[in-house]
């Protein structure tokens, strides 16, 4: 089970940075905030309930640029790796690898990942899987199994904004 770890350190931190920012106020701010808070208490619910259905729901990655595709040797499946963010002087580079359903072109699965050697590799060490990065991927472990888990399947169909 693989999940972009960018969404949940702003689900798990904002809430947090918003308390100390809260608290750090001086405290006519924090009685006004507070008066606020309790006079739209299910406004302020249903916000924070669609905030966090947005980040859930929707697919926020980009589409990526510099793609480079393969095509499995058993000719089921395409997988895709973009870049995302170029890091100057040869870095952990930020990209996104798709595997896509070679028959239709639906979008099976779809991970980001660092990695300072990127590479499309079709593998079967452990189970068939295609690899995006050659050695460590910083965020996860730069692969896709074959065929895609349910999880990854429902991330995939997500709407794209």
């Amino acid at each position: 089970m693989r999940f972009d770890f960018d969404d949940t350190i702003i689900l798990f931190f904002g809430p947090i940075y918003a308390l100390l920012l809260i608290f750090s106020m001086p405290r006519i701010w924090i009685d006004a905030i507070g008066r606020i808070l309790f006079k739209f208490p299910k406004q302020i619910a249903k916000l924070a309930v669609i905030g966090v259905l947005y980040l859930v729901l929707f697919n926020h990655t980009p589409q990526g640029t510099e793609c480079e595709r393969s095509t499995s040797p058993d000719g089921k499946y395409i997988a895709e790796r973009c870049l995302l963010e170029s890091v100057p002087g040869g870095g952990n580079s930020k990209y996104v690898g798709r595997l896509f359903d070679a028959k239709n072109g639906e979008l099976l699965a779809e991970l980001t990942l660092r990695t300072p050697i990127p590479e499309l590799l079709w593998g079967d060490y452990e189970g068939e899987s295609v690899l995006f990065s050659r050695g460590d991927a910083l965020d996860n472990d730069g692969s896709i199994r074959i065929p895609p888990s349910k999880w990854d399947r429902l991330l995939a169909v997500r709407p794209r904004l």
